[in-house]
């Protein structure tokens, strides 16, 4: 199978993004209601940067390219490496600040946790997680890269994504 090529035009993808985001933004400043516990509503802007990338490569080239598109967008192409540091990461990260405030003496919070509700919450958040990186990472950085530095692209979909 042959590399499609690199998805079209970032500016429409921000503005597409940033046009059909803002409906979730009001919803969440306008309602209390969370869909979870915690997460506010406008949290469910998640589907957002999933449907602007699947919408405009539809437009720009069509059902079966964007079946292409879609097939190498969920491909798995990291060496198994990268996976172990982004799963040691985060733990690492939050040992540390456990340390730190140990540490400094600072108040540790208190651990309210039910381990039932963890395999659902994770799956929930893995299913986000992957729907945001389909837009911003397959059709967004894949388009700045064709015209920009890996470094540039990075900066560009920091700043749009902040």
């Amino acid at each position: 199978m042959t590399k499609p090529r690199s998805p079209g035009s970032p500016a429409s993808f921000f503005a597409w993004l940033a046009a059909h985001s803002v409906p979730f933004w009001r919803a969440g400043s306008l309602t209390a209601w969370q869909p979870l516990p915690g997460v506010p509503a406008s949290a469910l802007m998640f589907v957002c940067p999933c449907a602007a990338a699947v919408f405009l490569v539809l437009k720009e080239s069509g059902p079966s390219r964007a079946r292409d598109w879609l097939r190498r967008a969920l491909a798995i192409r990291r060496p198994s490496r990268f996976y172990g540091f982004a799963l040691v990461l985060p733990p690492l990260a939050m040992l540390a600040a456990y340390c730190a405030m140990r540490v400094l003496d600072l108040p540790l919070p208190a651990i309210e946790m039910d381990l039932g509700r963890l395999p659902p919450v994770l799956a929930v958040f893995m299913v986000t997680a992957l729907l945001e990186q389909i837009g911003w990472s397959a059709y967004a950085v894949d388009a700045l890269q064709a015209r920009h530095s890996a470094l540039t692209a990075s900066l560009l979909v920091g700043i749009a994504w902040a």
